[in-house]
This record gives structure tokens, sequence and C-alpha cells, in this order.
């Protein structure tokens, strides 16, 4: 993982918006180092409003603020898109 890192500048990190915490890697903030990083919850069509809007809350407080992403539908993916080149800047 850390040769592959090497050549990145913007690490995205795809969870599922309906089990985020889950879905996070342990070690993955160690490997990042100080790469941009942009944290996508996938799936936010599966996940009750109510429940987006408290994990983006509780995930922003410690983090990047997540981008909200329905992959099949294309909803979110532009913001997705901006996000991640604003990191890479």
């Amino acid at each position: 993982m850390s040769e592959v890192l090497s050549m990145v500048d913007v690490v995205v990190e795809l969870r599922d918006a309906r089990i985020p915490t889950s879905t996070a890697h342990p070690m993955l903030q160690s490997w990042i180092g100080s790469r941009g990083h942009v944290l996508a919850l996938n799936r936010m069509d599966s996940a009750p409003d109510k429940s987006l809007s408290d994990w983006n809350a509780a995930l922003a407080a410690g983090g990047p603020v997540p981008i909200l992403v329905d992959a099949k539908k294309g909803n979110g993916v532009d913001e997705l898109r901006r996000a991640i080149l604003a990191e890479g800047k």
C-alpha cells in the first residue's frame, strides 16, 4: 500500500453511507500522511436522510467533510470530482 500511495497526491476514501464507521480502515490515516484526503459516502440512496445528516456532521467534526454520493444515479459525482481537484491543488 505504501508503494502505491507514494504515487498519488489525493486519497479518495470510499465508505458505505449506511455504515460509515464500519467501512473505515483503521490504518488509513497513518497511510495517508500529508496527502490530500477526500471522504465519499456512497449508497446515500439506501440510507435515511436523518442518518445521512447525523453521520455527515459527526464525520466532518473529525476529518474531511464527507461527500454524499449515489454512484448508480450519478448524484454527488460532480461534487466529488470538484473536491478531489481542490484537494489536489
